[in-house]
């Protein structure tokens, strides 16, 4: 694929935050005082890896819609829902432009919360059944209902050390099915799936080399996301 001047947004959570950024109203109102992990305090924005596919690949932001302590499905944080509403907010109002590419890196809160198992998504079932597929699968027909046009990219979530239930995944199992859900749905609409959880080489054992805390990336683990991403969109 010909990255070159096409336009992408971002649906996320806090590992795409950036000050400015993911929470500038100038170009969707929608996303206005979204929680940011990220600011020139923990590293220039130059080094996140989605301005890496602006800075490298000359690709455009569209919208950037991610919020720090963001789940799929249900969450404390206010605002941080993503399946019922902050899924559609990644048009550019300013520009008045839809995304050419849709990156959806989303999960590593539930993830790390494990406040409700995998479990099966049902299409025809409604409300969602309290699983995480059933939440991750609405929130993609929403983004693919709204944006027909968009290629729309399904990031993998990556190894965490951030909960004891984590921890005592070390063989990354659980993980594993989280990601199993996220390329299944990603099938059935027709969306890419990009397998960071195995291409960047990070691991449960490994993780804190490339994390500021024990899930936020430094700028040595935005670039391992980077490589794979780009290198993935270049083969398509």
């Amino acid at each position: 694929m010909e990255l070159q001047g096409r336009t992408f947004s971002i649906l996320g959570d806090s590992i795409s935050t950036y000050l400015g950024y993911s929470n500038n109203t100038s170009y969707n109102t929608a996303i206005g005082g979204n929680a940011v992990a990220y600011s020139p305090s923990k590293m220039h924005v130059s080094q996140t890896w989605w301005y890496r596919l602006i800075s490298c690949d000359g690709m455009r932001l569209c919208v950037n819609n991610s919020f720090s302590g963001a789940c799929v499905g249900p969450s404390a944080e206010p605002g941080a829902n993503t399946y019922l509403d902050r899924c559609l907010h990644l048009e550019n109002d300013t520009l008045h432009c839809a995304p050419d590419l849709i990156f959806v890196f989303m999960g590593a809160n539930d993830y790390k919360n494990g406040d409700y198992p995998v479990g099966e998504f049902l299409p025809n079932s409604e409300p969602p059944s309290g699983r995480f597929a059933c939440y991750y699968y609405r929130m993609i027909e929403k983004v693919k209902a709204k944006f027909p046009r968009a290629r729309i990219c399904l990031l993998s979530v990556l190894p965490n050390r951030f909960t004891e239930r984590t921890r005592q995944d070390t063989e990354g199992r659980i993980l594993k099915t989280y990601n199993a859900a996220i390329e299944e749905i990603g099938h059935c609409f027709g969306a890419d799936f990009i397998d960071l959880q195995h291409l960047t080489g990070i691991t449960y054992r490994n993780c804190e080399q490339y994390y500021f805390d024990k899930l936020h990336p430094t700028a040595a683990g935005m670039e391992r996301i980077y490589t794979y991403v780009s290198l993935y969109l270049h083969s398509i």
